[in-house]
């Protein structure tokens, strides 16, 4: 489950199961109940749907602290964590 959104013309994708490679064995996973986030600028992200490869969304995103259920607080710190991203 994902949710698809743009901030000035930026595609962002938030991803509710956080793609992630495991340090050790290097293997891939999902760790559940964590946010992850995938910027893009200048294009639009890619996602198995349009015939990329998985391997390139676990590039891509960014695994984060957040976890759900997400709170007030949470959310309004993603919100500004997003449009700083682009802002800086």
């Amino acid at each position: 489950m994902w949710i698809d959104l743009s901030y000035k013309g930026n595609d962002i994708l938030i991803s509710l199961q956080s793609f992630d490679i495991d340090p050790n064995s290097k293997e891939l996973h999902v760790l559940y109940d964590r946010i992850g986030i995938m910027f893009e600028k200048d294009g639009k992200i890619l996602l198995p749907d349009n015939k990329s490869e998985v391997s390139d969304a676990f590039l891509k995103m960014e695994t984060t602290n957040w976890e759900l259920p997400l709170s007030e607080a949470d959310m309004e710190e993603m919100v500004n964590y997003i449009i700083n991203h682009y802002e800086e």
